[in-house]
């Protein structure tokens, strides 16, 4: 679990930094938010499920939150043409709220 956890983090930061062309989408700005909503639900919950335990799912939140964060900086300095976007970052934060609320949810006894 942990090396698939790991692969997905990889593919997350390399998509997230890959130059896309833009795509005609019925609402381009809606679907981008919801792709990285549903990214960070699923990037919560496969840490949560490799590396959380009683005394450090806080600072696994604090991780994700963090990493979030620096590939949207990421984005901001990279020379592919790819922009820094705060509605990003909130579109990923709620995504590790809802992922962290599905693993409660699901599985009281993992904390």
């Amino acid at each position: 679990m942990r090396i698939f956890t790991w692969l997905y983090t990889i593919t997350v930061l390399v998509l997230f930094l890959y130059p896309f062309s833009s795509t005609k989408n019925l609402n381009p700005i809606l679907t981008d938010k919801l792709i990285h909503f549903f990214v960070f639900t699923l990037f919560t919950i496969l840490w949560f499920l490799s590396y959380a335990n009683k005394k450090n799912y806080i600072l696994i939140l604090i991780l994700i939150a963090v990493f979030s964060s620096l590939v949207e900086l990421l984005q901001f300095i990279s020379p592919y043409g790819r922009s820094f976007s705060l509605l990003d970052i909130l579109s990923n934060i709620f995504g590790i709220i809802f992922g962290f609320f599905i693993l409660v949810s699901l599985k009281k006894k993992l904390f």
